[in-house]
Formats: C-alpha cells, structure tokens, sequence
C-alpha cells in the first residue's frame, strides 16, 4: 500500500480540479516511487500484478490491510488524527513504514 498526503508546499498556487480516474489523479503523488522502482514502468508493472496499491487517504477509512506492507510518504503533512487512523488500519502480518521530514 502507497500512501501519501495530498499537502502542497506552502505558498505554491494549487492547481484545482484534477481530471481523469482515481489513479491519474494521484499519478503526481508517485514521483518517489518512480525513483526507487524503475520508473513509471516499474510502478505500472506493480500495480498491474497486484503488489502496488495507491490509497487515498480519502478513502481509508474502513479499511483493513492484511499481509501488506503500509509505506506512508511525506508522513510529516499528517496530523495526529489521521495517523491514528492509518495505524488503525494496520491488519495481521503488515507493517507500517511512515518516510517523513521532522525538522
């Protein structure tokens, strides 16, 4: 499971309204990965056999990831309550891996 913040940097005009499917809106989110894992095709080949799955935070609740491997990227943008929220989604044999920036 991929998770991460949709926090932009301070003082940066957003840019609205995202069109297109639930993964082309978070496509912009993926830029670490595609350093870590071979590009936009690594990522592609990942989630197309099941071993990659983008979660927005929007939609997590209700959620239980069992057997999984929760890496959370920019972890530092999150509050205290949506941590919780993430740590109460960590199911039997996963892992919670939270990548952040504390200073």
């Amino acid at each position: 499971m991929y998770i991460r913040p949709n926090v932009t940097v301070a003082n940066v005009p957003d840019i609205g309204y995202l069109k297109g499917t639930v993964e082309e809106k978070l496509e912009w989110t993926l830029a670490p990965l595609y350093d870590k894992v071979g590009g936009r095709e690594g990522v592609e080949m990942l989630i197309n056999s099941n071993r990659l799955e983008m979660v927005p935070l929007l939609h997590i609740r209700g959620r239980s990831f069992e057997n999984s491997l929760i890496y959370v990227c920019e972890a530092q943008n999150i509050t205290s309550e949506i941590a919780k929220l993430i740590i109460s989604r960590v199911g039997e044999n996963s892992e919670l891996w939270l990548n952040s920036d504390t200073h």
